[in-house]
């Protein structure tokens, strides 16, 4: 799983990184296959109160990694979705 929304952070201006925008870019090319994967993680979403959509994605994601027999990763929640694509100037 590549999670292409985590590509551009800028930690010293506190911008960029997972923000749930995937779901508003499944058309573009470089997203070709995620609309499956994307439709657990919005299931998941659509049952639990209190997460964001992209702590949704980083959740499963970890699980995705423990499961295929990689280490536990431990995910601090907070992430705050936003309600539209990111510029394609954003993903580099």
């Amino acid at each position: 799983t590549r999670e292409q929304i985590s590509d551009d952070v800028d930690n010293s201006a506190f911008v960029g990184g997972p923000n749930g925008s995937i779901r508003y870019e499944v058309d573009w090319s470089e997203n070709r296959g995620i609309s499956r994967p994307l439709k657990a993680v919005e299931e998941i979403y659509s049952n639990v109160e209190g997460l964001s959509f992209a702590d949704c994605i980083a959740l499963a994601g970890a699980e995705a990694v423990e499961f295929a027999g990689g280490p536990k990763i431990h995910i601090r929640l907070g992430r705050r979705d936003v309600t539209k694509a990111d510029s394609k100037k954003r993903i580099r």
